[in-house]
């Protein structure tokens, strides 16, 4: 019966459920925290770490210059790097720094010999960086070098390049030095004492200004059989908190893999990238705890001068340095050193050595500076992060199911948010909800870094925000994938098994209260005037950002000049709650989605002659009101309204007639603008126009205020003045003519039409008429 159990139990365990086994999407709900920005990622955060060979080699072995490139490589170069940051820092140093690189305070000239530094091989470097606006952590070679070859190597370079110069740092992994430069018994104290000190001294008792920063160990507490603490005795002779020896920048270094890439399986190596926290290197958990707490506790910035995937080399078995997985890695990297207060990052590039970010190839040719999936890691990054503050998010990762990772960062004002989602999990995808509490969202877009066909891609087929690296270094993003906001303050996004997505979320925009003026007719006592609705709009009108939609109104104080407000059948005064005590709560006004409102408001004027203006904030549908304050101001607005008189008012046959129109202003406000009067023309009658009559049929009249035209209307007369009526009073103009009866019998009526002119609204009152009777011969 045992071999039935056996299969049994295997039968059981291979058909299990188990998110190992079958792909699922897995809900994970995200908050993100605006109120408490942490660590800003400056320009400088990422950067990078080359040999110090290449000051005098293009490619091992060569003389040529690295920093000079072949056929418009050097152009490559300046883009790759200007791609991550326009200001960055590249760290030259390496074990080549030690080992080989000798300086000659003299030009090159006809020498050959690629182990020595000449005085133009550090020009080349330091000019490179000059155009391209970095800057450079400088290696002088400890071991095999002087003091006072040092102190020259460091005066050339600070007297010529202090702009380009980031710090220089004294030797490169001291704690390897033991049976290689130094016995057997070789320790940090020794090394502080017979080798650094003496060179850092010397330094800067010739110039103290040269910034000088340093250690350049493994990020580790201990190494070796007799656990020397190699970074604690460094910054216990130079810190800056109490030692006289300052420093510019504890400098670490670290690999993902460390040595173990030539031990480990494919799998299990792409494990520990993702994990971070698997044996040996309990590197989250462990290394880098204690290398920020020292950093802190010596008041010095933490820089990772020389970083990557792995320390191997040529001899990555494993071979996941340079596939996609190290670029998923290597975003996860940068955020949880950014997090941990770490001041820079240099991903070191040695030759063709598989880690490398970027490398120099096998040519002089613009080929030679070729990427590394690392590098797509490195711009997913800049685009997230640089310049920019971190933000909490709650989860902030998750061991498994998913195996995920979280981070946000806000711009300086605060209006843009940037959201990383690792999903670092090898089958099941992520259906993200994220939510941001006090953030309307205006708009929401994502890119993606991703492999053509899985994890183990190589750089040919990954790619970020649907883009690649062109032949010419360049780098341009494709078009974003646009998100429809889950909720005001919240949205949704998918996550493919071993992607990071990049969402970008720009805060809805305030609104903005418009502002407008109309003139209304107000008759006086206690009829209420109704507030037209361009009043609101009629200056500017009331925005909010796309999206969003102008929803309503809220009057913010009692109207100036009003006895009574009534928004739709509620009536309010100055004694009304809503505009009572230091911060009143107003009135709500319905609107049209445009800031119009869709409910009548009337007031009622105290001064009848004077404006009414009603203050108020516009409110978007997500809520938000705006900052600035709208007015919305009412103007009495005159009435002008003709009388007409003709005289005779009886004619036999023909005769002489005359016409006078009063334009009378009855509504005690002024006129303004240009008045228009017509007068109707008829068969029986010919009028003219003198101008200069101040007289007519005893009527007192203004002519030479008026303009005459009987040309331009076939059926009317027509009169201008651009002269204001005053408040009150009246203006007038006189006609002359000739009326032939005929056979004609009866009532002949002359009438008169204002043209809705001079400022007024009212225009129901802008007709007169008056008759002749009329008997033929």
């Amino acid at each position: 019966m045992k071999p039935r159990l056996l299969c049994l139990c295997f039968w059981v365990y291979m058909f299990r459920p188990s998110s190992d086994l079958v792909a699922q999407t897995i809900p994970v709900s995200l908050s993100i925290n605006t109120a408490t920005p942490g660590n800003r990622i400056h320009d400088d955060f990422v950067g990078f770490s080359m040999e110090q060979y290449t000051l005098s080699t293009g490619r091992w072995g060569n003389l040529g210059s690295f920093w000079m490139g072949g056929t418009n490589g050097n152009a490559r170069l300046k883009k790759l790097l200007t791609n991550i940051s326009p200001h960055s820092v590249i760290r030259l140093g390496g074990f080549t720094a030690d080992d080989r690189m000798v300086w000659q305070n003299a030009p090159r000239g006809t020498s050959t010999n690629v182990r020595a530094t000449y005085s133009d091989d550090t020009d080349k470097f330091f000019t490179f960086l000059s155009e391209i606006g970095w800057k450079g952590i400088y290696t002088i070679g400890l071991p095999n070098n002087t003091p006072a070859n040092a102190v020259s190597e460091a005066t050339y370079i600070m007297n010529k390049y202090s702009a380009q110069l980031h710090s220089v740092s004294l030797g490169n992994e001291p704690y390897l030095y033991t049976n290689i430069y130094r016995d057997a018994a070789y320790n940090p104290e020794t090394y502080m004492q017979q080798d650094y000190l003496p060179m850092y001294d010397a330094i800067k008792a010739a110039n103290p200004a040269i910034p000088i920063s340093g250690g350049d160990n493994g990020a580790r507490k201990y190494y070796g059989a007799q656990n020397q603490t190699w970074n604690k005795s460094y910054t216990d002779y130079v810190n800056n908190s109490g030692s006289s020896r300052p420093l510019a920048a504890l400098n670490v270094h670290s690999y993902g893999l460390g040595n173990n890439a030539t031990v480990l399986s494919r799998d299990a190596a792409a494990d520990t990238l993702m994990n971070f926290d698997n044996a040996p290197l309990i590197f989250k958990s462990t290394l880098l705890p204690y290398v920020t707490q020292l950093a802190q506790t010596k008041n010095v910035p933490l820089r990772f001068s020389e970083t990557s995937s792995a320390a191997t080399g040529t001899s990555d078995t494993t071979n996941v340095s340079h596939t996609y997985v190290s670029a998923l890695w290597a975003l996860q990297y940068l955020y949880t050193l950014a997090s941990s207060g770490v001041s820079g990052v240099n991903f070191h590039s040695s030759g063709t050595s598989v880690y490398s970010a970027i490398d120099w190839g096998t040519s002089n040719t613009v080929a030679s500076y070729r990427i590394a999936p690392i590098y797509y890691g490195m711009l997913a990054f800049a685009d997230g992060a640089r310049n920019r503050r971190l933000l909490p998010v709650t989860p902030s990762e998750s061991k498994r199911s998913p195996r995920a990772s979280y981070y946000a960062t806000t711009s300086d004002d605060g209006q843009t948010v940037t959201v990383t989602l690792l999903n670092k999990d090898f089958t099941n995808s992520i259906d993200a909800r994220v939510n941001i509490p006090g953030m309307p969202i205006g708009t929401a877009t994502y890119q993606t870094l991703k492999p053509q066909n899985g994890r183990y891609d190589y750089v040919a087929t990954i790619s970020y925000a649907n883009a690649q690296v062109a032949a010419d270094g360049s780098f341009t993003k494709g078009t974003p994938t646009a998100i429809s906001p889950a909720s005001p303050t919240s949205f949704s996004v998918t996550v493919a098994p071993m992607t990071a997505v990049i969402v970008t979320v720009s805060r809805q925009v305030p609104p903005t209260a418009g502002s407008g003026s109309s003139p209304v007719n107000n008759p006086g006592g206690i009829t209420l005037v109704n507030v037209p609705v361009s009043a609101f709009t009629s200056t500017s009108s009331s925005s909010a950002g796309s999206p969003a939609t102008i929803t309503s109104l809220r009057i913010t104080a009692f109207p100036t000049n009003t006895t009574s407000l009534t928004v739709n059948t509620s009536v309010y005064t100055t004694a009304s709650p809503e505009f009572s005590g230091a911060n009143p709560a107003g009135v709500p006004i319905p609107a049209d989605g445009n800031g119009n409102p869709t409910v009548p408001i009337g007031v009622d004027p105290t001064d009848d002659v004077s404006p009414v203006t009603i203050s108020f904030r516009a409110i978007d549908n997500t809520g938000q009101e705006s900052a600035n304050t709208g007015t919305a101001t009412i103007t009495p607005a005159p009435d002008l309204t003709p009388i007409l008189y003709a005289r005779p008012t009886t004619v036999n046959g023909s005769a002489p007639i005359t016409v006078v129109v009063d334009v009378v202003e009855i509504n005690s406000i002024p006129s303004s603008g240009l008045i228009t009067i017509k007068i109707a023309k008829t068969n029986a009658v010919d009028l003219s126009f003198d101008a200069g009559l101040t007289r007519l049929d005893g009527r007192s009249v203004q002519n030479s205020l008026w303009s005459f035209d009987r040309n331009s209307s076939p059926g009317y007369y027509v009169l201008t003045t651009s002269q204001a009526v005053a408040a009150g009073n009246k203006l007038s103009l006189g006609l002359t003519g000739m009326l032939t009866a005929g056979a004609t019998s009866g009532d002949l009526t002359i009438s008169a039409v204002l043209m809705g002119s001079g400022g007024e609204v009212r225009v129901n009152n802008n007709t007169d008429a008056d008759k002749i009777n009329v008997f033929p011969n």
